[in-house]
């Protein structure tokens, strides 16, 4: 059930993808298998906020983060931290969003889950360009694009390129913010042409 409403993901379906999560969510809650609860809250957090109801979202993040916490599955536990943070910062609390990214970074770092770091690190970007924090935005994003070059994990190098070049107009580097917005509109182009070849297989 997981892997269909993953699937949904990927389509864009995120009503769909939602339902069969809440199901999955229940089915886990019946069997006590608590990895299976963890994962279901943090994609319907995800789900909340692309069908605008991102406060619904912050709660399963939330639970989703004290149940991993609780139960010591790291992993999970660092993949809630920047649901929960994403979360927040969409909801316009960015002080909080940062102080959960700064709590918990060095579990997301010593985990060793690259593409869970450069993710987390996209989303401190934003709180910190949020917060005024410019520099610090500036690095948090170019170790991300970093890292997503050498994992190849383009749809989020595309996320962190957008934010830096919002950084680069913020600090007045309009030819920097330029040349970051094409490399952004290039790779979602490319992007965009492969999730139509995907659609259509599906």
């Amino acid at each position: 059930m997981n892997n269909i409403a993953y699937l949904q993901v990927r389509l864009g379906d995120y009503a769909q993808a939602y339902e069969l999560h809440f199901e999955s969510l229940k089915l886990a809650r019946e069997l006590g298998h608590v990895p299976y609860q963890v994962d279901a809250m943090i994609w319907l957090g995800h789900e909340c906020s692309k069908l605008g109801r991102t406060e619904q979202g912050v709660a399963y993040a939330r639970e989703a983060l004290a149940l991993a916490g609780r139960e010591g599955m790291r992993l999970l536990e660092s993949a809630a931290a920047t649901t929960l943070s994403e979360l927040l910062l969409d909801d316009g609390q960015a002080e909080e969003a940062d102080k959960i990214l700064e709590r918990n970074m060095s579990l997301i770092v010593d985990t060793g889950d690259q593409e869970g770091l450069s993710e987390a690190l996209t989303v401190w970007g934003r709180v910190q360009r949020r917060l005024g924090q410019l520099p610090q935005a500036e690095q948090s994003l170019q170790e991300a694009v970093r890292l997503c070059r050498a994992i190849c994990y383009p749809t989020q190098e595309a996320a962190a390129l957008l934010e830096l070049a919002l950084v680069a107009e913020e600090v007045g580097n309009l030819r920097g913010a330029l040349d970051l917005t094409r490399e952004h509109h290039e790779l979602k182009t490319k992007l965009h042409t492969e999730d139509i070849q995907r659609r259509t297989q599906a």
